[in-house]
Parts: structure tokens; sequence; C-alpha cells
């Protein structure tokens, strides 16, 4: 198979899986939504204050893993590829305990200054998910650098989003929905990280060593990403500050529709950046799979 029909294959399935998941998670926004509004605004304050801290948790090494896994896999020197996965996790889980422990104990000072009732209790329980979520993202890069795209899509599109739903369902019934918002973000979370952990693991190896050009290339992604964070979550964040959770709430439910917009590109460079990184440390030529991705992206 070309590299070529290997992007349009992987892109696909992307697609398919984050079409999937999008339309279980606007479920899961209706039903919390037209339960409480307020609750349902509470719950996007925290977690956008909790996705605001993870760049600073990964300090850039997710999106260097990607390079540096698929630049090893080109060269065959798979045993560096394992010293870069494990010299990210050696850096990554001290980091996000220190980020858990700074926003739990600090949830009360944190909700104070949005004077939002809940917030706080939303904060303590959320942030047991910065190690989480950290974690994930490390083996998210693992996986998408071995071109593993299904694996991800299946696991934090398809089931994290059927989990949710299911369990505020459950919890709904049982006459417990406050509850169920929280331990439905809380559950699928951990099962994601178990899920993704059980399938990267398959692709690399707890090595001693430590691999510094990884850190030193990944830091200056940290600005990229920390800016980017900033143009998606400042929005909610600022709205909670000036405005109320109601506001928070109806903003929460109409933004998704237009990252709607984003979803073809982001599928083509999901496998794209893994697939041009191997070919090119393999000094193989790369411009017929840049031309078709950039074609594509800009038709679509």
């Amino acid at each position: 198979m070309s590299a070529i029909n290997k992007i349009v294959k992987s892109a696909l399935v992307v697609f398919l899986g984050t079409i999937f998941g999008q339309v279980i998670g606007y479920l899961f926004r209706i039903i919390v939504a037209r339960q409480d509004i307020a609750l349902y605004g509470t719950y996007n304050l925290a977690i956008s204050i909790i996705t605001f801290l993870v760049p600073f948790v990964l300090l850039g090494l997710d999106q260097g893993l990607i390079r540096y896994i698929s630049y090893y896999k080109g060269k065959k020197q798979n045993q560096k590829a394992d010293v870069a996965i494990s010299s990210a996790l050696k850096i990554v889980f001290p980091v996000s305990v220190i980020f858990f422990l700074a926003v739990y104990f600090g949830s009360q000072t944190i909700a104070s200054w949005f004077n939002v009732e809940n917030l706080a209790l939303f904060l303590r329980y959320f942030a047991f998910l910065i190690p989480l979520i950290a974690g994930y993202e490390i083996f998210i890069a693992v996986l998408s650098a071995n071109k593993k795209m299904g694996l991800i899509v299946i696991s934090r599109n398809i089931i994290n989003n059927l989990l949710m739903i299911s369990i505020v369902l459950i919890m709904f019934v049982f006459g417990y929905f406050k509850a169920g918002v929280i331990s439905a973000f809380l559950l699928s979370g951990i099962v994601t990280f178990f899920l993704l952990f059980i399938y990267s693991k398959r692709f690399f190896k707890f090595r001693k060593g430590f691999d510094k050009s990884l850190f030193s290339f990944s830091v200056a992604l940290l600005f990229l990403y920390t800016f980017f964070m900033i143009m998606t979550k400042i929005d909610t964040i600022m709205l909670g500050y000036f405005t109320d959770v109601e506001e928070v709430a109806l903003y929460n439910v109409a933004v998704p529709t237009s990252y709607l917009l984003l979803i073809f590109g982001m599928s083509l460079m999901s496998i794209y950046l893994p697939t041009i990184t191997s070919k090119f440390f393999s000094e193989k030529k790369i411009d017929e799979e840049f031309k078709f991705t950039t074609k594509w992206i800009f038709i679509l």
C-alpha cells in the first residue's frame, strides 16, 4: 500500500470515529444541559481550567515524541525510540503530580476567582485526571508515530464517549445526576488511560537513559501549543470570570459545532506528520504526500 493510500485510509478512520464521537458528545451535552444548565456550565468551566493546564504538564513532549519516534523508526533504531518514550514518561508523570496537588489543594482559591458554586468540587475531582490525561497524550503520541490511528479512535472517540453518556444515564436513573456528571468524566478518563496504555505498550519497552535532544526540541513546542490552548480554552475561562455559568453553558453547547469545520484537516494531519517524518529520515521523497495532503485540506 502506498503512503498516500495509508494517509487516506487512516484519515477516513479518524474522520468517521471523530464524527461518531461528536454525535455521542452532543447527546451528552443535551442531556446534561437540559437537566441542569448551571451544572453543565460549571462542568465545562472546570474542564477548560484543567485542559488549559495540560500543555504545561506535557512540555511539548507529546508532539516531540511523534517526530522522534518516527525518526528513530525510520533509521531502524528502535531502542532509541524506547529511550525517547521512557524519557517523556519520566518527565511528564512527576510534573503532572505536582499540577494535580496544586489544583486539588488550591481548588477553593481558584473557584473564588470565578465565584461559581460547586466549581471547587468539580476541580478537586477533575484534578485526579491531570496525570491520566498527560499520560494518555503520551500514549496517543506513541500510537500516532506507529500509525495506529484506529486504536486511538476506538479508545478516545468511541469508548470514552460511550462510557460518559452511559454513566450519566445510569446515575440519572438512580437520582444521582451531579455525581453522574463528575463520575462520567472521571471513569471514562481512567478507562481511556488504561486502554491506551495497553495498546501503546505493544510498541515500546521501558528503558534506562534520557534523550536530551527530545526535551530541548519539545520545550520549543510548548509555546506553540500553549498559544493554541489559549485560543481554544481562554474563551470559556473568560466567560466564567466575567459572566455566569449559564452563559458558559450556552456557549459550550454552540461552540463544538464550529470545530466540525476542522475535522477533515485534523484527520489528514494526524497521520501525515508521522508518515512524512519516517520517509524523510529514510531519505525518501515526500513531495507526493505533501501535495496530496495540502490540496485536500485547502479544498475541504
